[in-house]
């Protein structure tokens, strides 16, 4: 009997023994993770930069320099005719050819152009204001977010649609400024740094930059008419990309986590739940330090993505790659980050899409000098005082060469590869190259 107490002792001396090594562990990784979280804070803040959404958009903007409040009374017109707008949007989806209208297509565009002539002037008058932010809660009203970039895609699909009718009936002229009416659009959000933000930016101005491809397929403009839409595009390719917003608001979806069961450690201390992330090991205090530890990691990660995003996509793609493989697989910053990748591939793309679209009309202007279009780019170039673009994916030339009465030039695309001219607009695969074609 003795001998069974004294194992007992022993075994319960070794679980206090493992509990206490467990505890210490634990305080000093939770107190290394701590420290390692605030230095990243304290960088951000020697900075000057924001860490909550909160801050980001601390600064009140005037009434009458806000876009956004005249945008909101075009979303409440569009709400009022939802069911029709979707059905003819859907129906006519702005990458439909203009050549590719029946008299059907055209009549009821006609009739949903008429009944919402209001939208189009407010749109104008909107995209005369310098700035734009929605009056919503970025820090908490997701779906107030949603439904303001829904619907001011929505209102790009609708420019577009209205481009192509007044193309058709040979409103040349108005087409082209209902385009750049559509480019203005998009660069309302350039100012908003959230991801989500400046993906529907790209999505709208790829929307009008397609529009302008179709309408100038087989037409003759002016040159000051070029030089407006030359702008517009210039302007458009030109918008830096801007990663602050989505640090913070990485930052706020770590602390609404961390929250659950822990003390806080960020700033916004009103969310006490965890409704939606799957992590449920980091829901836990013992969880804690680890998933701490990651927000370090995602904050230097980011760090270093914002210190590269105004590079040339062709000059980071692998850095962006080496970051990634770089996050341990079991922190939630391996699932995040994918994004940010995504994010600045695609901005390469709308990039490449536009640069060839400035190329085209300094094409097109140099015809209209010439006669001809030039034998190569080097020749373009050196007959023009604007810089052309480089492929975003290579950091060379686009690829030129003359089609029947027109051209086609186009980069490459993700892939790095020739693959002739064939993208997904044009029957080729999605994001084979990226496209710009003339037929005169």
């Amino acid at each position: 009997m003795a001998r069974i107490k004294k194992i007992w002792k022993v075994l319960g001396l070794i679980v206090l023994i493992l509990f206490m090594i467990g505890v210490i562990g634990y305080t000093t990784v939770n107190y290394i993770a701590n420290k390692e979280l605030k230095k990243e804070y304290q960088k951000i803040r020697d900075a000057g930069e924001p860490l909550t959404l909160r801050e980001l958009y601390s600064t009140r903007i005037p009434d009458k320099e806000n876009a956004a409040l005249i945008y909101q009374k075009v979303f409440v017109l569009i709400d009022k005719n939802k069911e029709e707008i979707n059905r003819i949007t859907s129906y006519i989806p702005s990458s439909k050819r203009i050549g590719d209208w029946s008299d059907e297509d055209e009549k009821v565009v006609s009739q949903l152009i008429q009944k919402n002539k209001a939208i189009f002037v407010l749109l104008e008058e909107a995209i005369q204001k310098p700035k734009c932010r929605f009056p919503i809660e970025y820090d908490k009203d997701t779906e107030g977010l949603l439904y303001c970039l829904t619907n001011m895609r929505q209102c790009a699909r609708l420019l577009s649609i209205k481009a192509s009718l007044e193309a058709k009936n040979g409103d040349i002229n108005e087409a082209v400024n209902t385009c750049i009416t559509g480019l203005r659009l998009g660069e309302s959000l350039s100012q908003d740094s959230l991801i989500i933000s400046q993906m529907v930016m790209i999505a709208i101005e790829t929307i009008m930059t397609y529009e302008i491809e179709d309408i100038l397929t087989g037409i003759e403009i002016d040159a000051t008419t070029y030089d407006d839409l030359y702008m517009g595009l210039k302007r458009a390719r030109e918008e830096t990309i801007n990663l602050v917003g989505e640090r913070c608001f990485g930052i706020s979806r770590f602390d609404y986590i961390l929250q659950y069961e822990s003390e806080p450690i960020l700033f916004d201390k009103e969310k006490k739940k965890t409704e939606g992330c799957h992590w449920s090991l980091y829901y836990t205090r013992l969880g804690n330090p680890w998933f701490k530890m990651s927000g370090a990691h995602y904050l230097k990660t980011m760090a270093k993505a914002i210190s590269i995003s105004n590079k040339p996509y062709w000059q980071i793609v692998n850095v962006l790659d080496e970051y990634e493989k770089g996050i341990p697989k079991y922190y939630p910053t391996k699932m995040m980050f994918p994004a940010i990748e995504a994010y600045f591939e695609r901005e390469a793309y709308h990039d490449a899409l536009i640069g060839a679209g400035e190329i085209a009309i300094e094409l097109r202007l140099y015809k209209s000098r010439h006669g001809i279009y030039p034998g190569t780019l080097k020749e373009l170039a050196l007959n023009t005082t604007r810089e052309l673009p480089l492929d975003p994916f290579t950091g060379q030339s686009y690829i030129y060469r003359k089609e029947k009465e027109g051209f086609i030039v186009y980069s490459v695309g993700a892939n790095l590869k020739d693959d002739g001219g064939e993208d997904e607009r044009h029957g080729g695969l999605y994001e084979i190259d990226i496209v710009w074609r003339c037929e005169i």
